[in-house]
């Protein structure tokens, strides 16, 4: 008679290994893990923003959010900022100006040249209105144009200046900037007031920083304070205010060191109506 043997025997045991869970992308979730949470076993960051899956489960932040609690700064950064990913309140900067993760790989020229139109911004960090040091190269690799404003707070053009960036009345009325300050709340390019002396044409101090943002304050411009003066000497203006403006990359692509107004009139011509 043939002896039927049964299917454990044809097949033999399962090895112990074979019950092992798999981790496919070594992101240090089990694929049965990932298919519970909706992220992809077969990526190790699942929403790419820097974060293993597993280190955001850790984290306690959303594997398939690369902001997790939708404060603009994505949860890798705020991690290397030491700021908390899951609180809207913890932010990199108060202001909500840019965060940009890749800004060490620009080579900072240093203050030693002289401003002029394909010369590379120097890499200024200046306290800001909320009493933060704000990184220039922040701005860098946004797709977007920085205006950089160097004035002074006994500069009357300068207040001018800050008044119709504000839409308030101003002197400079009438000469074709009034729109100003829509195009700069229409967030098409930024635009930093780098303010370097007070009222008596002193060094500025950061106290004077706050006073100039309660008299102008515009959400949109970081106001900072360039105490060493570092700025002028690097621009050498000829008066205040003086404008340049810089693209992604930091490079100058419009500056007029005895006109301010022609970066006025470039905004105007390439952002306006």
């Amino acid at each position: 008679m043939r002896m039927v043997l049964p299917l454990v025997l044809l097949l033999g045991c399962p090895s112990p290994e074979d019950d092992k869970p798999v981790d496919t992308d070594g992101d240090g979730l089990f694929d049965g893990q990932e298919a519970d949470l909706g992220t992809d076993p077969g990526s190790e960051d699942s929403d790419l923003d820097g974060l293993h899956d597993g280190e955001e489960v850790d984290l306690g932040t959303d594997p398939l959010a690369e902001d997790t609690d939708e404060d603009g700064y994505w949860d890798a950064w705020e991690i290397t900022e030491e700021t908390d990913p899951t609180d809207a309140d913890s932010v990199i900067y108060e202001g909500g100006w840019p965060y940009n993760p890749n800004k060490d790989a620009l080579e900072d020229p240093g203050f030693g040249g002289t401003a002029g139109e394909g010369e590379m911004l120097p890499r200024f960090v200046y306290v800001d209105q909320f009493g933060q040091e704000v990184d220039i190269y922040d701005f860098a690799g946004q797709g977007k144009p920085v205006v950089i404003d160097l004035s002074g707070v006994w500069c009357y053009w300068c207040n001018e200046l800050a008044k119709l960036a504000e839409g308030k009345r101003s002197a400079l009325a009438g000469y074709g900037f009034d729109d100003l300050d829509a195009l700069i709340e229409s967030e098409q390019f930024y635009f930093v007031t780098v303010l370097d002396a007070d009222v008596s044409g002193r060094k500025i101090d950061e106290a004077e920083i706050v006073e100039w943002y309660e008299e102008y304050p515009n959400p949109y411009i970081p106001v900072l304070a360039d105490k060493q003066q570092e700025l002028a000497g690097w621009i050498q203006p000829y008066g205040y205010p003086t404008l340049l403006m810089v693209d992604e990359n930091m490079e100058v692509t419009v500056f007029d060191n005895q006109d301010y107004t022609a970066v006025l009139t470039s905004i105007v011509d390439e952002f306006g109506e």
